[in-house]
């Protein structure tokens, strides 16, 4: 069932269309034209609908795009449990990293949504929203811990958790050292200063694997 603008959403089904048509139209703009770009007008114009409309459903943009990350690392989140279930026995950190790297495949937008978290998307939504964003992201991961736990049997209880934290953060940290403008892109062609120069996912990877080797030998 399609909505046209000049109808009006009343029961909960249409509302819960609209809704998504909101920020299906939000994502498609995002990755053609990244977040500081696309306005609440630009996503009411590509949804189909009246700008006061998508303020019904969100009060900022700020809140679109936080529930744009929350989807997409829980579609991440789920992925990865599944290849965990999947699996039986101890597997070794380079297998470990191989499901969390394949889980990666495709997810170009959550790369980018994470790196706006903290420095834009979390300051400027409400309260009760920010509540929410953590207490789900919470429930993902106390769901997730104990599955890599069950892994990485060097592991002790709760650990699982800091691993993801600790995943968490290397990905916000080398998104935001691998974001590069034009310019940038021709002062690293300067051979004395390639050293700044890195490939994203190779870089995250080869420091998450150090991270696994610290927490294997404290186990």
């Amino acid at each position: 069932m399609k909505l046209t603008t000049r109808q009006r959403a009343t029961s909960e089904d249409q509302k819960l269309l609209r809704r998504k048509s909101v920020l299906q139209a939000a994502k498609k703009l995002f990755s053609s034209s990244g977040f500081f770009d696309v306005s609440m007008s630009n996503i009411a114009k590509e949804a189909g609908v009246a700008k006061g409309t998508v303020y019904l459903y969100f009060e900022t943009k700020e809140e679109i795009f936080l529930t744009l990350a929350l989807e997409e690392l829980s579609s991440w989140f789920c992925h990865v449990e599944k290849e965990l279930v999947a699996t039986t026995g101890e597997l070794s950190n380079t297998q470990f990293l191989e499901i969390i790297r394949g889980a990666l495949q495709g997810r170009d937008s959550m790369y980018e949504l994470v790196s706006l978290l903290h420095s834009v998307l979390e300051k400027n939504v409400s309260f009760e929203q920010a509540v929410s964003f953590k207490k789900e992201l919470l429930t993902q991961i106390e769901k997730l811990s104990p599955l890599i736990e069950a892994r990485l049997l060097y592991l002790k209880d709760g650990q699982g958790a800091e691993v993801l934290t600790q995943f968490y953060a290397l990905m916000l940290g080398w998104v935001q050292m691998t974001q590069r403008s034009p310019i940038l892109d021709e002062v690293l062609t300067i051979p004395e200063l390639e050293a700044f120069k890195h490939d994203r996912e190779a870089a995250l990877f080869r420091s998450m694997s150090l991270i696994l080797d610290g927490f294997k030998v404290q186990g």
